[in-house]
């Protein structure tokens, strides 16, 4: 067991311990627009950036490839069914599973990779392979043309927005799927469009 201790940290990825976050952190703007974010503020994404975002902007994710190993059946169990629910959720076209995805697991926001909403994006990132048969069922449905709800509503509902990715206010979302409350606790109409800024 000690050995296994020992050489654990040498079957990691690299970049998976905080000590080399520093070289993972591509998007400084995406942080600090994160960590001026509210405490309970947690972001839901299938993106590898995701994984740095509890360091450099001490906020909480939903799931991350980087959390995911297995060396406890309970922990890895509660990453799998989130994963799942993530990836149901972000190409689902029925505003019941988008909208009981955002309340059950109190998502504040999505952060989308370019492309996200092509198919091979799935077949293409390891990390969302690993989810069968979630992410083939996914897969197919976009290749038959599914239209993801998200995507309908991301530029309306976008915060900041870079190259590579985009961060989308999920209580935004949230609340166009509602229709009757357009925004959180019913804000006014004309406001529900969150400020949005490119990088």
């Amino acid at each position: 067991m000690g050995l296994w201790i020992f050489l654990y940290p040498l079957t990691l990825p690299r970049g998976a311990f905080p000590g080399s976050l520093c070289s993972q952190a591509r998007s400084p703007d995406l942080y600090s627009y994160l960590a001026q974010q509210p405490r309970e503020t947690v972001v839901a994404s299938l993106s590898e950036e995701v994984n740095v975002i509890p360091a450099l902007a001490r906020v909480a994710i939903l799931t991350g490839r980087g959390y995911a190993y297995a060396y406890d059946r309970g922990y890895y169990g509660q990453i799998r069914q989130r994963t799942e629910a993530l990836i149901r959720a972000q190409y689902s076209a029925d505003p019941s599973v988008l909208g009981e995805f955002i309340e059950r697991y109190g998502v504040s926001h999505f952060l989308v990779d370019q492309g996200a909403f092509i198919p091979r994006y799935l077949s293409a990132s390891p990390w969302v392979r690993q989810f069968q048969p979630v992410a083939q069922e996914t897969q197919a449905a976009l290749e038959a043309g599914a239209s993801p709800l998200l995507a309908n509503h991301q530029d309306a509902c976008t915060v900041l927005a870079a190259r590579n990715w985009t961060l989308i206010d999920a209580r935004c979302v949230r609340g166009r799927l509602d229709g009757s409350q357009p925004c959180w606790l019913g804000a006014i109409r004309s406001r529900c469009r969150p400020h949005s800024r490119r990088l």
